[in-house]
């Protein structure tokens, strides 16, 4: 039996439980037991984004110093 608050995903093709929406990225539905994560996911991805963006400054900087002290 299904449960009242259940809805059906197209994406799925199943009922889930507490549905919020079909992630694409994750190729999953975002529901009640997975919610917790999902937020937690959301939450971080800014700070990786930022992190990866710093390491590449740094790495191609250093590149572009090395590059100018090479004798000519």
């Amino acid at each position: 039996m299904v449960p009242r608050s259940a809805r059906h995903c197209r994406d799925c093709n199943v009922c889930i439980t507490e549905y919020d929406h079909h992630c694409p990225w994750a190729s999953k539905c975002i529901a009640g037991n997975n919610l917790i994560r999902f937020y937690t996911f959301l939450g971080w991805t800014p700070f990786y984004m930022i992190y990866t963006t710093i390491a590449f400054v740094v790495c191609m900087s250093n590149n572009l110093i090395n590059i100018k002290q090479l004798p000519k």
